[in-house]
């Protein structure tokens, strides 16, 4: 890939079907994950559940070693059934009850997609983000990661925006 110096491998929602397997740790939520968005949610389609996690890891086992990682014009949409509810994002990704959070890299050293917290209502779309990130150590396990709880029903879209690793 020429983009950015060339190197990189793409991850982007044409690819993150093929790259990696979803995961729902709490399946009283929901998890989607189709060639077009990431979507995860809680509490929709009549569930009583208050909380999702919501994890792509590698399906590969050889999924090649990377020390850099980039986001390029990433960014949120809200969805709710109603108007009324919000989804809250917040920056930490290894974060406590009650909060949101959506994340990647490796699982040692994940990184929030959404560069400060957010709250999202139906429909209403976040910032663009861009970030470039140098790894710590060089890594070859790479996950998504989006968590929310509480009892709203509330959710985010991931449509918008790609990450690379080099």
């Amino acid at each position: 890939m020429k983009k950015f110096g060339g190197g990189w491998i793409l991850i982007n929602n044409d690819w993150l079907s093929q790259l990696t397997v979803l995961k729902n740790l709490i399946p009283g939520g929901k998890c989607q994950m189709t060639n077009t968005e990431w979507r995860s949610w809680d509490q929709f389609n009549g569930s009583s559940a208050n909380t999702h996690f919501c994890l792509a890891l590698n399906k590969y086992t050889h999924f090649p070693t990377y020390t850099e990682m980039r986001q390029d014009k990433v960014r949120f949409e809200g969805y709710t059934p109603g108007k009324s509810d919000t989804f809250d994002a917040y920056t930490d990704c290894y974060g406590t009850q009650w909060q949101g959070s959506f994340c990647f890299g490796p699982t040692a050293e994940m990184y929030s997609m959404n560069t400060k917290n957010l709250s999202l209502s139906n429909g209403k779309k976040s910032s663009v983000y861009n970030r470039y990130i140098k790894l710590k150590k060089p890594a070859s396990d790479f996950e998504l990661r989006s968590r929310e709880e509480g009892p709203q029903k509330e959710g985010v879209l991931w449509k918008e925006g790609a990450i690379y690793l080099r």
